[in-house]
């Protein structure tokens, strides 16, 4: 089989393509668009994001990017290209002696403690017996929407280390801090409910006692938990990664026969019921990805069909879509099985953007790869990539 004409392996810094200028790739050979060059991911992806945003570092510890500088995160333990919609984080302080507590609970701001970003001044040891009137108020939810609260804890005490996330009326998961600096989330579609930092157990108000340390809380109307967003006394909206094909790669995608490879994790969208289009053109049917159907299937188009029932976020996966004129084919690695769609392709891809649509239509996701064959694989050769990155 012919090699790739286009390569962005954000995990090994890997990035190539064709030597095809971009106003000839429509007329050229697949054996033409297959010798590569070296290239910068400036020549592959343009990125644009009007605000700073962080990331954990290949450190562990959260850092900050600069405006329009695209983030290379290390969540999930290894470099990923990380790419989000907007968030608001609604808990309304970082300083979490200013946020509402309950009269038996005390918090102590620890100058000294070097928190997750490596850096003193943002922790605080949170204390509570067992018994009532203990809690910290993160947020208070008015209406019934996807809520995600998180924040950072390490232990303190040895023996009081464990705790909750409360999300809605009740506890789901009781939490064991550990040495390290941990960020834990819960997730719930709630209603009129507070959302805090207990010492509940499950479906119980059974109270038992903590002794934590705790950095930067967050609260927001997302299925998962985002990138931490400083609050220093109001809500703060991190703006939008967009990112976008180059030219050549898109006139690679606009060509009568491609295969096109997506390899990442984590993946969730954040239109509604977790929509969110990961490769698309500028308009809302002009998807090559899409997390569809209320977030519970994975489509390849267009015309659209379904490659895979899925479930949000997505672990690490592998989806590859391939067409000729006649044909229009996929496969994701959850299942392996080739699915079918009415071809040839017809979205219109005079732009290809990443993790969005031009209106909006945003997933959150780690990339790993994106890979593009110019040609259509055979079915053999398309299971054979649809797999995870290694």
């Amino acid at each position: 089989m012919l090699g790739p004409a286009a390569v962005v392996d954000a995990a090994s810094s890997q990035y190539a393509l064709t030597v095809v200028a971009s106003a000839d790739i429509a007329p050229a050979l697949p054996s033409d668009l297959t010798t590569l060059t070296t290239v910068t991911l400036d020549n592959l992806i343009t990125f644009t994001r009007p605000g700073e945003a962080t990331y954990v570092g290949a450190d562990g510890l959260i850092h900050t990017a600069a405006v329009d500088v695209p983030r290379f995160d290390y969540t999930n333990g290894r470099r990923q290209l990380l790419l989000e919609g907007p968030a608001t984080n609604l808990c309304l302080n970082k300083d979490i002696t200013l946020l509402s507590r309950g009269a038996n609970t005390t918090v102590t701001h620890m100058p000294d403690e070097i928190g997750p970003d490596g850096q003193t001044g943002n922790v605080y040891r949170v204390e509570m017996p067992a018994a009532s009137l203990t809690y910290v108020l993160l947020h208070s939810i008015n209406q019934g929407v996807s809520v995600t609260a998180s924040l950072f804890a390490k232990k303190y005490s040895e023996s009081l280390k464990d705790f909750s996330i409360t999300v809605g009326s009740s506890v789901q998961t009781v939490h064991t801090a550990t040495d390290e600096w941990t960020r834990y989330s819960e997730s719930r579609v709630t209603g009129n409910y507070n959302v805090g930092l207990t010492n509940n157990t499950p479906d119980s108000s059974d109270a038992y006692a903590i002794d934590i340390l705790v950095a930067f809380p967050q609260v927001e109307s997302e299925v998962g938990a985002t990138s931490y967003i400083p609050t220093a006394g109001s809500a703060v909206t991190r703006p939008a990664d967009k990112a976008q094909l180059s030219e050549a790669l898109a006139a690679l995608l606009r060509r009568g026969e491609v295969s096109v490879l997506l390899q990442g994790e984590r993946i969730y969208g954040t239109g509604t019921g977790g929509s969110g289009w990961l490769l698309s053109g500028p308009g809302g049917g002009d998807y090559l990805f899409v997390l569809a159907s209320n977030g519970v299937q994975i489509k390849g188009g267009m015309p659209g069909y379904v490659l895979a029932s899925i479930a949000q976020p997505l672990p690490k996966f592998g989806v590859i879509s391939a067409w000729d004129s006649l044909n229009l084919e996929g496969v994701y690695s959850g299942d392996g099985v080739i699915r079918t769609g009415s071809g040839p392709q017809s979205a219109d891809l005079s732009s290809v953007l990443i993790a969005r649509n031009a209106s909006s239509g945003f997933a959150n996701v780690w990339y790993d790869q994106i890979v593009i064959w110019p040609f259509r694989m055979t079915n053999a050769d398309l299971q054979a990539k649809a797999v995870p990155y290694a």
